[in-house]
């Protein structure tokens, strides 16, 4: 028998790896402030669907935001006893 650690985020969705979840919670959290930033620096075309850099920059946003969550946890000491 094996066990299978998964990770849970706010909205329900499961994921194996926590770099993921860490990133799709990252995306919820942030979701006002990541949308304001790509409207502004990806504007949809005429037709209103935006390209496809937008959804590759929201990712790696998103993906950004939570290392530096991930990072700052640690670094304060407020864990450590």
């Amino acid at each position: 028998m094996q066990a299978i650690n998964m990770f849970r985020t706010s909205d329900g969705k499961m994921f194996e790896d926590q770099t993921e979840a860490m990133a799709h919670e990252s995306a919820i959290t942030n979701e006002v402030a990541i949308s304001a930033f790509i409207a502004k620096h990806y504007p949809a075309p005429a037709e209103g669907r935006p390209g496809p850099s937008a959804g590759i920059a929201r990712k790696a946003i998103a993906l950004w935001l939570s290392e530096q969550n991930a990072a700052t946890v640690g670094d304060d000491g407020a864990d450590e006893e």
